[in-house]
């Protein structure tokens, strides 16, 4: 049987330039709340005046994730391809 594996999960945390102008003390607790709700680690998008946070943490996949992972593995590949128009349609 095949056992669950580690997925990543992001969440994107929309930034303004006022978010890079704080003080470290702030940037810094701020940082610190993510990493209490059990973010691991970070990377971030900067353009002209807005950016993006990626914040990410690995887990277990969910039971739900791990039964589509499994059922996608074993489904030929005319199946997949008729999934793939459903879902384009």
């Amino acid at each position: 049987m095949d056992q669950k594996i580690q997925v990543k999960e992001i969440k994107d945390i929309q930034c303004d330039r006022s978010m890079f102008l704080k003080s470290f003390d702030e940037f810094i607790s701020y940082l610190q709340s993510l990493k209490d709700d059990g973010w691991e680690g970070f990377d971030s998008i900067y353009k002209y005046r807005e950016g993006v946070l990626f914040v990410y943490k690995y887990r277990l996949e969910t039971d739900e994730e791990y039964n589509n992972r499994i059922k996608l593995l074993n489904m030929s590949e005319e199946e997949k391809k008729n999934q793939y128009d459903q879902l384009r349609t």
